[in-house]
């Protein structure tokens, strides 16, 4: 196998700065060892097959180019109806949009840029999680306090069991 990659020359496809470690045959990018943790423990990417720098081939690798380019490309989706880049998430319809989606599909919808909503949907989970985390810990002093009154139980009823 012909090494094809060196780390040095490499840049992580996702956060553009640091330098790759491993390639994932399945998305066709590199990452550097941060990101590829997160590619490997991501629901839908988890079962990727994730490969060290050194292992990579001229025959994974999916344009030679990708080998040289210090900085990668934002990946950007584009319209299948309109051939346009979506860079609107409509609120509506939970879906991605173009511009020209806002004239006729989407008229009179709710909808804002894609950072925008992505922003504003974490800290809505944020605070949903928030309750819950609270709901947490104090299970945990439950949990705490059920354990510590099991082991008092087992001691008097160890305690009893010699006195017969």
């Amino acid at each position: 196998m012909k090494k094809v990659a060196d780390p040095e020359q490499v840049t992580c496809d996702n956060c553009t700065t640091a330098n790759a470690t491993g390639y994932c045959k399945d998305c066709s990018k590199f990452f550097c060892t941060e990101c590829d943790g997160v590619h490997k423990k991501w629901g839908p990417t988890s079962n990727h097959q994730l490969t060290s720098l050194d292992e990579v081939t001229a025959s994974d690798v999916s344009s030679t180019s990708q080998l040289l380019a210090p900085a990668k490309q934002e990946a950007t989706l584009t319209c299948s109806t309109h051939k346009k880049k979506m860079k609107l998430y409509c609120e509506t319809c939970d879906s991605v949009i173009c511009r020209d989606c806002t004239v006729r599909t989407h008229k009179d919808h709710e909808y804002d840029l894609v950072s925008a909503s992505y922003t504003k949907h974490c800290q809505e989970l944020e605070g949903s999680l928030n309750p819950v985390k609270g709901k947490i810990e104090g299970l945990k002093k439950v949990l705490s306090a059920l354990a510590e009154r099991e082991g008092e139980i087992r001691e008097r009823g160890e305690g009893v069991l010699e006195e017969i």
